[in-house]
């Protein structure tokens, strides 16, 4: 049999657009990929030769609906590993398959007056990928989603009421029968752990494990940790929780420090000194997560969990600290003004950094990246 040069096609396609062939020969390598949200459906295969007489694997359809069913992508190998071909070695045999990319998500639509009930089962959380209540395309509630999202994600079972009371803003005439659209998966959280600072929830690539508190060593003291810390909001403790001392390590709630007198504040002044909420969650499906200092973007390939502006201690400070994340749409618990852990926006200082690339005094963007396993 001749020797083949390995080579790897890589078809990427929409749900909607009916079925998708793809040709190959023996030696190839393909990839079968779908949109997020959508998965494989494998509707018809060959592998084999049809010059007579012919010959070839006569269960490659049901192979291949098998190593593919429920997922995004697939890789295929075409050679006699993954395929049971009665053809003889000296001759060639192609690959001809037909697939269509079907939607994962679950959907409810519900009559306004009546009550939307969502589960998942088997231990997975809901996901809330889309939401409406209107009605036909002449009015909404544009905050629809935002709203079914913060009483379903990341519960097991959710019941949202079709009524102006849960959507108040919505824009249609009394007259107007409106309706409730839910599109969710389910999903059970697989990726790594990061912790999100200033949130109280978790992506819509991410479960949440749990949530807390940021907190850290006092601002202006020299020991305890030199890392935050996101304190859960549920804390049990032993039966002997010790007495004052001296000699042990403090942490505190951390607080956001601003400069109450720059109007140029790229968050709003009236946060100042106010507590800081933290998530840590689970990416659902994905080989890594970091931070990108000086980007609201993600690279090419990778997706943002969330963006924001890095943080740390003041430059005055005592004790370093780490830098972390701090989303741009925190939503902050109130002021308390204790002044203990303090939190504050980084900012550029040219010299090693050149002004040619870098902006002088400008807070600092960033963003948390992630990258889909696509493989599986």
């Amino acid at each position: 049999m001749l020797t083949k040069i390995l080579f790897v096609v890589s078809i990427f396609v929409a749900a909607v657009y009916g079925a998708t062939k793809i040709n190959g020969v023996e030696g190839d390598v393909l990839t079968l990929e779908c949109n997020p949200g959508t998965s494989i459906d494998v509707k018809s295969a060959f592998y084999g030769n049809n010059v007579d007489p012919a010959c070839g694997d006569a269960s490659a359809l049901t192979t291949l609906q098998s190593l593919t069913s429920g997922k995004q992508t697939y890789v295929v190998t075409l050679n006699s590993d993954t395929f049971s071909s009665d053809c003889s070695v000296d001759r060639e045999q192609t690959f001809i398959v037909k697939f269509n990319c079907i939607s994962n998500l679950l959907t409810q639509t519900t009559s306004q007056g009546d009550t939307s009930t969502i589960s998942c089962s088997n231990g997975e959380k809901i996901k809330i990928i889309n939401a409406a209540y209107k009605s036909g395309s002449s009015c909404l509630d544009l905050n629809a989603l935002s709203i079914v999202q913060g009483l379903c994600d990341d519960e097991s079972s959710c019941s949202v009421a079709a009524t102006d009371t849960v959507f108040p803003d919505s824009d249609c005439a009394a007259n107007k029968q409106e309706t409730l659209s839910i599109a969710y998966k389910c999903t059970s959280a697989t990726g790594p752990v990061y912790t999100r600072y200033g949130a109280s929830g978790c992506s819509v690539t991410a479960a949440v494990v749990y949530k807390g508190t940021m907190a850290g060593a006092k601002h202006d003291g020299s020991g305890s940790g030199s890392n935050y810390q996101c304190l859960t909001s549920s804390p049990t403790y032993d039966a002997n929780n010790g007495a004052v001392n001296s000699d042990r390590g403090y942490i505190y709630g951390m607080e956001l420090k601003l400069d109450t007198t720059d109007s140029t504040s790229v968050i709003d002044l009236g946060n100042d000194e106010s507590t800081i909420p933290c998530t840590v969650c689970q990416v659902i499906s994905s080989k890594s997560v970091f931070m990108v200092p000086g980007l609201l973007t993600c690279p090419s390939g990778y997706a943002a969990e969330y963006t924001g502006y890095l943080a740390s201690d003041s430059t005055d400070g005592t004790t370093s600290k780490s830098y972390i994340c701090l989303d741009k749409d925190a939503s902050y618990a109130g002021a308390t003004s204790n002044n203990q852990g303090l939190l504050y926006l980084t900012e550029i200082r040219c010299g090693s950094l050149s002004c040619s690339t870098f902006t002088d005094n400008a807070e600092i963007p960033c963003a948390v990246c992630s990258r889909a396993i696509t493989s599986s």
